[in-house]
């Protein structure tokens, strides 16, 4: 109708679409993000949109890319990181609500909020189970994370979080290994997932916490 030169791929054959190979690896990574980083399954949304952005923005030589950044490749532009380098996906920040004339408030970082606001505007995870969109988020340091104020704070936080999201019930992500029956459909058909899972969280090689001793060997 609108003289558009398209091409599909043969039926059956989802392999000639390199789409496909694309949407299979952002599911790996999102998964992986979700099991590693104890992000209850309500936040999948946010989870995906962090992974395909920083994924667009990342050096890349998959397919005709050619040794370049995803997006640079569309936009013919020099792709912005700024708004992705002080923050990792559902890292520990410090929030001011009222404009900013508030005082600090715990939260979790989701992302960039694109659309809101006219300055570097990012989703945040407030203690109310909400999301919301500041410009006035700043990252918990290192230093702050080992002091008892700061650990007890979000203690309490993921708390509050477990208690208002059903997956927290089910995931157990708070202080416990994930349920391998909840991500049942990975294990089976994703062998990458499934040695990374058992690495991670099942490996027999290495003793568990609550088995060790200060003299006790890290692994058999």
């Amino acid at each position: 109708m609108h003289n558009i030169n398209y091409h599909v791929p043969e039926s059956d054959l989802h392999n000639q679409n390199p789409v496909e190979g694309i949407i299979r690896e952002l599911r790996r990574r999102l998964y992986r993000l979700m099991v590693r980083r104890r992000v209850p399954r309500e936040l999948w949304d946010y989870g995906m949109r962090w992974t395909s952005e920083t994924s667009s923005l990342t050096h890349s030589s998959a397919g005709s890319i050619e040794t370049s950044v995803p997006l640079t490749q569309v936009t013919r532009e020099t792709a912005g990181i700024s708004e992705y380098l002080d923050f990792g996906f559902h890292d520990q920040v410090w929030w001011k609500d009222n404009a900013g004339l508030s005082g600090f408030e715990s939260g979790h970082w989701l992302g960039v909020s694109h659309r809101t606001g006219r300055l570097i505007c990012y989703h945040v995870l407030s203690q109310r189970g909400t999301v919301v969109s500041r410009s006035t988020v700043q990252r918990v340091t290192n230093i702050e994370k080992t002091t008892a104020e700061v650990e007890d704070t979000f203690r309490k936080f993921d708390h509050v979080i477990q208690e208002k999201m059903t997956s927290c019930h089910e995931d157990n992500y708070i202080g416990d290994k994930p349920n391998p029956e909840h991500w049942a459909d990975l294990l089976e058909n994703d062998e990458d997932f499934r040695e990374e899972f058992g690495r991670v969280f099942n490996n027999d090689d290495i003793i568990e916490a609550d088995d060790t001793t200060p003299e006790s060997p890290t692994s058999r």
